[in-house]
């Protein structure tokens, strides 16, 4: 889980095993705590990959059906641990990407590239006989 991406079945597996049985005590829809913990984990990690997923494909991703997929992020987004909004019509999960260390580091990229950009206009308007005696012109 460190690692933010997605936990397939047998790793999962292997890791209940090491578990104790109070460890992995069911919940009232006949799944443990452990498997509540790594959907919504795995989801998570899904909205670093995707923009939007479709709850079918999300299902295939997570292994579990697409309308417990849909339920999951719906009670994710409720409870705010977690940034999207539902198309039910489309059966589309859009996350909303906008913090975290991606759209940090794409926002210094962005910054940066405009720096760049403007140091580059501003040189050439300042040279610009050299840089017209290098083109040829």
């Amino acid at each position: 889980m460190y690692l933010e991406r997605v936990l397939r079945r047998a790793e999962v597996t292997a890791f209940a095993q090491q578990l104790k049985e109070h460890q992995l005590a069911k919940l009232g829809d006949g799944s443990t705590v452990l498997d509540r913990a790594v959907m919504e984990h795995n989801i998570l990690s899904a909205s670093k990959i995707y923009n939007n997923v479709s709850f079918k494909e999300l299902g295939t991703l997570l292994e579990i059906s697409p309308e417990q997929a849909e339920e999951v992020a719906s009670k994710m987004i409720v409870e705010d641990r977690m940034k999207g909004s539902i198309d039910q019509i489309e059966g589309l999960l859009q996350f909303s990407n906008q913090s975290g260390n991606l759209f940090v580091w794409d926002s210094h990229i962005e910054n940066l590239c405009y720096a760049v950009n403007t140091m580059v206009e501003n040189l050439t308007k300042k040279h610009s006989a050299f840089v017209a005696k290098q083109a040829g012109v």
